[in-house]
């Protein structure tokens, strides 16, 4: 049996597929996510193409953004609604 950890660590492509998924998606630019992220557009497409890291504090601010849970990202989960309490979170 898999961690979640290790699925997550191992499966990169996934959350770079998902998060140029919902940029596409949702018609933004990777101008637009670069401002997100305070970063250079260039360092976004590094991240997106697999060349650089997103790193913890990336992901957040891009599930707090397009309003998706962490674990949709990760690919821990099928369900992007993030989680609205701390019952939730728990259950």
């Amino acid at each position: 049996m898999r961690m979640a950890h290790e699925t997550v660590m191992n499966n990169p492509l996934l959350l770079r597929k998902r998060i140029s998924d919902e940029l596409k998606r949702r018609r933004y630019t990777q101008e637009q996510y670069a401002s997100v992220l305070h970063m250079s557009q260039p360092m976004v497409s590094r991240r997106l193409a697999g060349k650089a890291s997103f790193s913890v504090m990336d992901i957040q601010r891009t599930a707090e953004w397009l309003q998706l849970s962490t674990d949709y990202l990760y690919g821990l989960t099928e369900d992007p609604t993030p989680a609205t309490d701390m019952e939730q979170v728990y259950a």
